[in-house]
Order: C-alpha cells, then structure tokens, then sequence
C-alpha cells in the first residue's frame, strides 16, 4: 500500500512521527528502516491486535546494512508476518549491524512469512525467530540465525551458503528441541547445529552440519563435514546418501543407527563399534 521508513524520532514502533506520512503501517505496507538514524525500536512491536485483531501483516521489511539499531528484544520481538506479494522477493531482509528479534505470529487473519534473507556482518546474533505461524524459507549468507525455543510453527527452508572469508560467516543454530521438525535444510557453506528434528539435510561444498538431537530422516551429502550426534533415546538416521564429505558418528557414546545408507567411493562415514548400519548399499557394488 505504501512504503513506511523509519525516522527514530523514539523507540516506540506506535509514534506516529516515526514515520514518513506520520502514520504507522498498516497491512500491505512496505518497512524500511536505514542508516540515516541509529536509535533501535524496541516499544509496542506486538502487532496482533493491529486491523481489528486480525494483526499486522506487512508485505515487506528491509533493514540497511547501514543501520546500526535493534528492533526488538528478548521477549518483546516484532510480532506481525510478512510476506512479499511477489513470490521472487523476499518478505524481510536484514543487513543491519544490530539485532533483529522477529515473532512470526498474527491474529485471527492465518498470515504467514515468505522468504527471510539474512545478510549481515553481526555474527553473533543477528537473527532471532520466534512464533507460531510457519515460515517459508530462511536463507543466510552472513551473521548468524537463531531459531528459539518459543518457535513453534514449520520452518520450511533453511538455507546456508558461504559468502564471507570464514567458515562461521554464516550460521544457523536450533539449540532448543521444542517444536516440530524442519522440513529442509540446505548448507552448501557456513555451519549448522540443530537439536530438533530435521526432515531433510543436504550438504555440499564447505557445509558444516551438526544434528546435536533428535532424528534426521535423510541426508545427501557431496561434500562438507556431517557430526550426527543424536542420542539413544531420539530416532536414528532413517537414509544416508553420500557421494562425497565426511559423515563422523564418533561425537559422543551413544548408539547410532543408520537404517540405510548408500555410501559412494568418495564418501567417508567415520564409525565406532556403537554405530550400527542396518542396510548398506555401497555405489560401487558389481551387479550381475
């Protein structure tokens, strides 16, 4: 509907004058918050009683890598959704240097947020999600994403890529085990540790994987290191795909169960005397 920047007269999202047109935005709006000011908003970000109690649902919010402020906090995070009317776009972009604390959660209105890019040199915390409506896709090139125990909705998409010089340029990390599984994530660079469940894993190139709990029902590596260290009491590696990288089941005592895995010349699995493999399919079997 229109495009709202942030003009940091004060902290509280509510101020009408901290927005061009002395408004505050409404559904369909587009956010932009720049580097022109340096003060965080942080105030009355929770947005569900927004349009009628329907909440506060944005087609886009953008944030500069110039912009050196906070938008939200611990327990007070900008709850709303966003999600870009065209599909390409992406619904949130953060570049900044601050934090970015994002509740996907709305209303009565059955919103949801479209694809979030991160892309920022604050490395140690740059991204936290929270909420309960699903998210479609998380990618990150830079700084570091977390997914937080009060996250309760799908995390479809999660993909991890290298821009940066080091391996730890760009991280995702799941520390909690609430909440249903991811359904994929993608590190083709950058390091990943999750401790819920994962639907499926790929993992290419530099990608550093860690599942620290709970099951992994597939994975399909080319390349990168793989720590599978789920414990006893959790599901096992349904099906491992490997043609190149590292799979090590070595990090801790537990046992560890692969149901089936298709291991090619390439490849290493890393095992102990607790590894257990149930069906093995080595690529380069003869076959009459």
């Amino acid at each position: 509907m229109a495009i709202k920047y942030f003009l940091g007269v004060d902290e509280n999202w509510s101020t009408v004058l901290n927005w061009t047109g002395a408004a505050i935005p409404v559904g369909g709006d587009d956010v932009k918050v720049l580097g022109t000011t340096t003060r965080s908003l942080t105030t009355n970000l929770d947005r569900t009683g927004d349009g009628g109690g329907s909440g506060l649902h944005l087609n886009s919010l953008y944030v500069a890598r110039d912009y050196v402020g906070n938008i939200g906090a611990l327990g007070a995070e900008l709850k709303c959704t966003v999600q870009n009317s065209t599909f390409a776009d992406a619904s949130i972009t953060h570049r900044g240097l601050g934090e970015l604390w994002f509740n996907s959660e709305t209303g009565t209105g059955g919103h949801v947020t479209g694809q979030i890019i991160l892309n920022s040199d604050n490395k140690d915390s740059a991204l936290t999600l929270a909420g309960d409506r699903d998210i479609g896709r998380l990618c990150i090139a830079k700084g570091l994403a977390t997914l937080s125990a009060a996250y309760a909705g799908i995390l479809c998409n999660v993909d991890v890529s290298l821009r940066g010089d080091r391996a730890n340029d760009a991280k995702f990390v799941a520390a909690s085990t609430a909440g249903p599984a991811i359904t994929l994530i993608q590190a083709a660079g950058g390091t990943v540790s999750v401790a819920r469940a994962v639907t499926m894993a790929l993992v290419s190139q530099g990608g550093r994987y860690t599942q620290e709990n709970y099951g992994l029902a597939q994975l399909y590596q080319s390349g990168g290191l793989v720590f599978f260290n789920t414990s006893s009491d959790v599901a096992a590696l349904d099906m491992a795909s490997l043609t190149g990288g590292t799979l090590d089941m070595t990090q801790n005592s537990y046992p560890k169960l692969i149901s089936n895995l298709y291991e090619a010349p390439g490849a290493t699995v890393v095992k102990t005397s607790q590894t257990v493999v149930t069906n093995d399919f080595p690529f380069d079997e003869e076959t009459e």
